[in-house]
């Protein structure tokens, strides 16, 4: 089950808060306690009530001090932002994982899925590796399909020359598709993502 369906911008402004106030762990100890809150007990996401008692509850802030916060306009400009770099990159939901700032895996994956992701990402730094005495510069051929050191193919996204290393090529400033692909063993091939 879940909680009622609304505008979470103010949960992820806590988010945000709990990050640049605590780092990760008290970004990911504000974060369970918003899903614990929606997910298991069918909490108003959208209500500073709920919002405060659950920034409290992770000790990031009084219950006033967050009433303060949610009221005031304190970083929805740096939420936006990120909100509108997600759907530059393309991101439409979650969970949505990158692997080494250039695979991607959209939507709830098996652990397969993931090994099988992570060891995509090794072979294709290894060969990248290997190959960089053979560097040359080359433009990137419109929707090419691009061969995988496990012989599984991606679509690499038309964009201006750039170094191409063997079948691989390195691009920076064109944002992929980045859906997951259907492998023949099951599972999902991770698909190549600029970052």
């Amino acid at each position: 089950m879940a909680g009622k369906v609304r505008q979470t911008t103010n949960a992820h402004r806590l988010a945000l808060k709990a990050w640049l106030c605590g780092g990760e762990a008290a970004q990911i100890k504000m974060v369970d306690a918003l899903f614990a809150a929606y997910f298991e007990k069918e909490t108003d996401i959208g209500c500073y009530n709920f919002l405060s008692k659950a920034a409290e509850s992770t000790g990031l802030m009084t219950y006033d001090q967050a009433q303060m916060f949610l009221k005031s306009d304190k970083l929805k400009d740096k939420v936006q932002c990120l909100i509108r770099h997600s759907v530059l990159r393309e991101i439409k939901g979650v969970p949505f994982t990158i692997i080494s700032n250039q695979w991607a895996i959209q939507g709830a994956e098996t652990s397969e899925s993931f090994y099988r992701a992570f060891d995509f990402a090794a072979n294709a730094a290894a060969t990248q590796l290997n190959s960089l005495a053979h560097v040359s510069y080359a433009p990137t051929p419109s929707a090419s399909t691009m061969a995988t050191p496990d012989g599984l193919s991606g679509t690499a996204p038309s964009c201006k020359p750039k170094v191409a290393v063997d079948t691989a090529s390195v691009t920076g400033d064109h944002v992929s598709e980045i859906s997951t692909q259907s492998g023949t063993s099951g599972g999902s091939t991770p698909t190549k993502f600029d970052p």
